[in-house]
């Protein structure tokens, strides 16, 4: 057990080894433009992902800036072939998902400026009356 944790541990720093090496890793903590060129995807969707709480790895916030630990990037690095990936959205989700936060955000438009009226005294719906000479 001892000899198979301190494999686990050899690997682990061959990793972080290789990570740094190759991506040129000189902290303790890997930022998103970094992560970006190891995992292959575009900083915006990692930043997505993030937000929306459905990163691959451990991750915290230093300031604003989302940033993984090297230690668990070396760790998911290690694991990476033991797990399933996960299926990719279709366009069709992705469509779905971007109507659906824009209905939404309409919706909340909608419910903001109902309330200024409403506190304002005016109705939303309520006509002008007709300008004078307009026929």
């Amino acid at each position: 057990m001892e000899s198979e944790n301190e494999g686990m541990r050899d690997q682990r720093e061959r990793a972080k080894s290789y990570l740094a090496e190759k991506f040129g890793i000189g902290s303790a903590f890997v930022r998103v433009p970094t992560l970006s060129k190891i995992l292959g995807l575009a900083p915006p969707t990692i930043y997505a992902s993030i937000r929306e709480g459905r990163f691959c790895m451990p991750h915290r916030h230093l300031g604003s800036v989302p940033v993984v630990k090297m230690d668990d990037l070396a760790e998911w690095y290690c694991q990476a072939g033991e797990r399933p990936r996960p299926k990719p959205e279709s366009d069709g989700e992705a469509v779905a998902r971007s109507l659906a936060r824009k209905h939404r955000e309409r919706e909340n438009a909608d419910l903001l400026v109902a309330e200024v009226f409403a506190e304002m005294g005016l109705s939303r719906h309520r006509r002008r009356p007709p300008r004078a000479g307009a026929l």
